[in-house]
């Protein structure tokens, strides 16, 4: 090339070099141009847009943050029976591996726990139910190895209808345990009272007869503990 053409060529285009070689400084200098056509809209939509993207991130993390901080397992299944969400502490509490958990697929994951119930098959025919319902449902799960979690599912609602289920689950192992202790000494105390030859009966501190078992009625003259009550 003749050197009056390269120095028309230079004249020509001037920045083309530059470009060529830093393609985020043509990207730069393509929305410097682009923002001088548009001063006012195009920049404050897409600011108002980027703090509208960071404002979701934010409140999505806090909500993260809080679900899996709870000390009960929860779970979020929708109506295509994909796992929307579940917490750590729910694959800790049904000892669910990590790569049933990946696979989102609802059905894998009560193939997975359905051996460890003492009544799976009621525990899968409650599960159906409530998938075709948008009722709320609470009740207790007992396990072969003695666990018992409590559960609660409510339907996951939204304009169209029902999307989905919520699940949470707490596990009351100690508490039914405790609970069972209080019933069997309870039974314990009414076998004696009503089974005892000895004349039994509990009054308030005026003499007003509260309970009376059946040997102190029969002495007394009367049929039963309600006639003489």
């Amino acid at each position: 090339m003749r050197k009056k053409d390269r120095l028309a060529t230079r004249r020509k285009f001037p920045k083309l070099k530059r470009w060529a070689l830093n393609p985020l400084y043509a990207a730069s200098a393509k929305a410097d141009a682009m923002n001088q056509r548009f001063p006012v809209v195009g920049s404050r939509t897409l600011d108002g847009e980027v703090e509208s993207l960071r404002a979701m991130e934010k409140r999505y993390h806090l909500l993260q943050g809080i679900l899996q901080s709870t000390p009960g397992g929860i779970l979020v299944v929708n109506s295509e029976n994909e796992v929307l969400f579940a917490n750590e502490r729910f694959a800790e509490m049904w000892m669910i591996p990590q790569n049933i958990m990946a696979s989102k697929d609802d059905a894998l994951l009560l193939q997975y726990v359905f051996d460890q119930l003492s009544d799976p098959q009621d525990f899968l025919q409650r599960v159906q139910e409530l998938y075709q319902s948008d009722e709320e449902s609470f009740d207790a799960l007992d396990f072969k190895d003695g666990r018992v979690f409590e559960r609660c599912s409510r339907p996951m609602l939204q304009e169209t209808g029902v999307r989905g289920r919520v699940w949470s689950f707490h596990e009351i192992t100690e508490r039914k345990q405790a609970d069972d202790v209080v019933q069997s000494a309870e039974e314990k105390y009414r076998a004696i009272f009503y089974e005892s030859v000895e004349g039994i009966f509990q009054s308030t501190p005026e003499g007003q007869l509260l309970t009376v078992n059946p040997a102190l009625a029969h002495m007394w003259g009367y049929d039963s503990p309600e006639e003489l009550i």
